[in-house]
């Protein structure tokens, strides 16, 4: 049996030693990302892990083009957080007064004053954070850009010429035509209403992945920020809908490129394990903060209250970044409506419109 579906037979403990030893490492764009997102201890902290697999890194260019597009857009993001914070402090109390200017009983006035003083004593905080941490990289001295360049010099996939990126996206596409992963569409097995394929960096960079792989004739081990359907089996164990392995066509995928496993991680995951076979210090303070942004940067699939399709904040939010500064405000409906539907442009207001034609 394992000879024609290996794909479904989980490595050994013996096996597994002898991957994480000789195989090639591949992160995806929103690991190092992330360098920018966690504190800068953790940051450090996941720089070194990084550094111990020096030589044996792979970057597809995807992931570069993608990491430089997003990375002065990330710095920023981080840097206005400072002032939106101040913010939305100071509208504590304000707020407050809004919604609450007298009561017989309770005390409104001493209430708010102490809110204010509390709001005040927050900013402050706020203001000497920025202070000790500076993270303003576009203006000053970055210290992840270099380190980055460092590990990954000479293991960094080129750019494509015009003829290879269109047969690279040809694959892409003939992947989204047949449903397969990356480009799978998990909903019903249905593909998307819309033609946009929120996967299609996801596949140009799975794509990379393989000729690499087919190239080298190593083992692969993938980490990923995602969990999302489309690179990940998922089982309802209890009340919880988790990812439990990579989709076997992608594992089926390497071994035919290159003759070896391939396994995958969530950056989590990865982190687990990396004591043990990289010899690394516990990584806990990183996983904990990797799993506090994803809890804001949440990939859940959601059910649009207005047309019932499906969707994703984390998917819409990459893609549509702009909605979510002033003045639309998206992301205060993103938990009820698609976007579509939030901008009304959805597909009842589209019927809408021909009924009044």
């Amino acid at each position: 049996m394992r000879k024609h579906f290996s794909e479904h037979f989980q490595p050994t403990e013996a096996e597994k030693q002898n991957i994480w030893a000789e195989a090639l490492f591949v992160f995806d764009t929103n690991i190092l990302l992330n360098l920018y997102r966690l504190s800068k201890e953790t940051s450090l902290g996941m720089m070194e892990v990084l550094k111990k697999l020096k030589g044996r890194l792979f970057l597809p260019h995807q992931v570069s083009f993608e990491f430089y597009e997003h990375r002065e857009e990330e710095i920023a993001r981080q840097v206005n957080a400072f002032e939106d914070v101040r913010k939305y402090l100071k509208e504590i109390p304000k707020d407050f007064k809004k919604q609450f200017s007298r009561h017989p009983c309770i005390p409104i006035t001493a209430i708010a004053e102490a809110l204010t003083k509390c709001a005040e004593e927050q900013v402050n905080l706020v203001a000497d954070s920025q202070g000790k941490n500076q993270l303003n990289f576009l203006d000053h001295d970055d210290p992840i850009l270099p380190a980055l360049d460092a590990l990954f010099t000479d293991c960094s996939e080129p750019p494509y010429t015009d003829a290879d990126n269109d047969l690279l996206n040809e694959k892409v596409e003939e992947c989204f035509q047949k449903n397969l992963p990356p480009c799978f569409v998990y909903e019903s097995g249905q593909k998307p209403k819309s033609p946009t394929n929120y996967h299609k960096g996801d596949s140009r960079v799975w794509f990379q992945i393989i000729k690499h792989a087919g190239t080298t004739k190593k083992p692969i081990i993938f980490v990923t920020a995602d969990d999302k359907h489309n690179w990940w089996r998922h089982i309802k164990i209890g009340n919880k809908d988790r990812p439990i392995g990579p989709h076997f066509q992608l594992i089926r995928d390497i071994e035919l490129a290159s003759g070896n496993r391939f396994l995958m991680y969530t950056q989590e995951s990865f982190l687990e394990e990396a004591p043990k076979y990289l010899g690394v210090s516990e990584q806990k303070q990183i996983i904990e903060e990797i799993k506090q942004i994803k809890e804001v940067d949440t990939d859940e699939s959601l059910v649009c209250h207005e047309c019932g399709d499906q969707y994703s904040i984390q998917e819409i939010f990459e893609y549509n970044s702009h909605y979510f500064d002033g003045p639309y405000y998206y992301n205060r409906g993103c938990d009820k409506y698609c976007l579509a539907c939030w901008l009304g442009v959805g597909p009842n207001d589209i019927s809408k419109l021909k009924d009044t034609a």
